[in-house]
């Protein structure tokens, strides 16, 4: 008999996004919308933006976990020390939750921003702001379209039919998914020295899965200690400059070339 093997995917390997390739998709979004020949594709592109930048601020896993998100799961806290204001979201949906537990993500202004200006599209309202959309629309879901009362197919807009392809000949690397985004996050926070205890707790999965992400990031962000000893201490300025007037010296009056006994060819 066949068996049902569900993936894990919080062991999945993928690149972090680099910071050339997120250039090239900020640049050529606007086209990438353009470009499509139907309204409804134009409008779910346009809200495709808004999901991406969520993903790569929060860090959660694609599909249900951001999609089962409601306005009335965004709590408005404040920090006792502080007196900061900050936003925190309950994860309700997906592989580590169940109907008795849920996960709690606090959440930045890029994430806030991004959840405001989604509004916008699918809600097809007037300009919100996040205090607004919690108390207005509790019930409706942030990233589904209630213009066509339907979710937008995120996977498929970033697939290499779609926007992948449309930047492909820009990009340095190609094979991209969507969960490069939460491989981005993880390798963000842990080269910011966020402990990796915390990171696992946001992220909903084990720090041993953490550390699978741990020696790319550091080998990305800071020098090996087994290195430290022997790295090269370039003075590119001081360099450049006594190269520079050595250049000048030699012209001053001419180059005095000896071409004696040299074979020309």
């Amino acid at each position: 008999k066949s068996l049902n093997v569900k993936h894990d995917d919080s062991e999945r390997i993928t690149e972090p996004f680099l910071e050339h390739d997120l250039n090239v998709f900020k640049d050529n979004y606007q086209s990438f919308i353009d470009s499509a020949t139907k309204e409804k594709s134009k409008h779910y592109r346009a809200a495709f933006q808004y999901y991406f930048s969520f993903l790569l601020s929060t860090g959660v896993r694609p599909g249900e976990e951001p999609l089962n998100i409601k306005y009335g799961d965004i709590e408005k806290r404040k920090d006792k020390k502080t007196g900061q204001i900050f936003y925190v979201i309950k994860i309700t949906s997906g592989k580590t939750q169940s109907k008795n537990k849920v996960r709690l993500i606090a959440v930045d202004k890029t994430a806030i921003k991004a959840i405001e200006a989604v509004s916008r599209i699918l809600i097809n309202d007037e300009i919100r702001n996040i205090d607004e959309l919690i108390k207005q629309f509790s019930d409706r879901y942030i990233f589904k379209s209630y213009v066509y009362d339907a979710f937008p197919t995120y996977v498929d807009i970033f697939r290499k039919e779609q926007l992948l392809g449309f930047v492909s000949d820009k990009l340095k690397y190609k094979d991209y998914v969507l969960y490069s985004c939460r491989t981005t996050y993880i390798n963000n926070k842990i080269a910011d020295g966020i402990p990796l205890n915390d990171i696992a707790d946001h992220c909903g999965n084990s720090v041993q899965t953490i550390e699978k992400y741990y020696k790319k990031a550091t080998l990305m962000n800071s020098m090996p200690q087994h290195i430290k000893a022997d790295i090269v201490d370039y003075d590119f300025e001081k360099d450049a400059k006594k190269s520079a007037q050595q250049a000048a010296d030699y012209f001053k009056n001419g180059p005095n070339l000896n071409i004696s006994g040299t074979y020309v060819k």
